[in-house]
């Protein structure tokens, strides 16, 4: 087996330009059996079909949804190619400076962005060598998240490519969201962090659907927990039970309406899930001491 080539980031990035590229590759377009390694690290995201993962003496099958990270001096290729997609996302570690404000709760960034001194380490060796060391997948996503993925990515690729002014801020910016987006996806990560972004997942629905009908047992389904231990963790997210604080974003809604519109408070209760007039103003009274009617002579 031979080498075919060894990739730098200049091969993408000029120089003094963020470190960060986005590589497309669409299906049936893969070479087969092409070794090589480079001095950055790659996020490689399978978005369809599947193939063999090669390592020196090993192979790994990989198929949509798979996320391998592949680090500076890592020998691979792939084989079988003929149906698949695949995104890299490509970096230079070392010339990203980054904090690490969230590794406690997302220890998988930790695999995605290793300290540098992590990686000299890592990558230190006596004499050159062989070696594949990220064969398997770190992560398989589930179909929703991988569309997000790879919509973030695509924006990300088109920012990169615009040089518009702040462009060097917004695709860090995007690089970023796409790492803490995969680094949420980690199985391993403590019940306590799982559960905050589950909630969290509960409160976005919240806030985009507050018009509807909503019941504890709905949101509970969403966020795959029992009704009790959702009523749990919510009330320690956010200090509120899940219809109290629906119907705390309700009663915004409907002071916005009340400031901003000449809708009836029939159209306004319905528009914010509340019933009726009725029970519009007698909500709104309970939270602000005034009647709607009040409020929007005040205003």
């Amino acid at each position: 087996m031979s080498l075919a080539y060894s990739a730098t980031i200049d091969r993408y990035v000029k120089e003094n330009h963020l470190p960060v590229w986005v590589e497309y590759i669409a299906a049936g377009t893969h070479g087969c059996r092409v070794f090589h390694d480079h001095q950055f690290s790659e996020i490689a995201i399978v978005l369809q079909g599947e193939a063999l993962h090669l390592g020196l003496d090993q192979s790994e099958k990989i198929r949509a949804g798979d996320v391998l990270v592949i680090h500076t001096d890592t020998i691979h290729a792939y084989d079988q190619t003929g149906n698949f997609e695949l995104l890299n996302i490509v970096y230079d570690n070392n010339r990203l400076p980054l904090p690490f404000m969230d590794e406690k709760e997302l220890p998988l960034l930790r695999t995605f962005l290793p300290k540098q001194s992590e990686q000299k380490k890592k990558n230190r060796k006596e004499e050159p060598v062989l070696r594949f060391d990220s064969l398997k997948p770190v992560l398989s996503l589930k179909h929703a998240v991988l569309e997000e993925i790879r919509n973030l990515s695509f924006r990300l690729n088109e920012e990169i490519q615009s040089q518009r002014p702040g462009v060097a801020l917004l695709s860090l910016s995007l690089f970023m969201q796409i790492i803490a987006l995969l680094a949420r996806q980690d199985n391993n990560l403590p019940q306590e962090a799982r559960s905050s972004f589950l909630i969290s997942d509960a409160i976005d629905f919240l806030n985009r659907n507050y018009h509807h009908v909503i019941n504890v047992d709905d949101l509970a389904a969403i966020v795959h927990m029992s009704r009790r231990s959702f009523f749990r963790h919510f009330r320690k997210a956010t200090s509120y039970c899940p219809l109290a604080y629906l119907r705390n974003i309700r009663i915004r809604q409907a002071t916005e309406l009340l400031i901003k519109t000449e809708l009836t408070l029939e159209q306004i209760a319905s528009d914010c899930g509340l019933h009726n007039s009725n029970y519009l103003c007698r909500v709104f009274r309970k939270e602000t001491g005034k009647s709607p009617m009040q409020f929007r002579k005040q205003r």
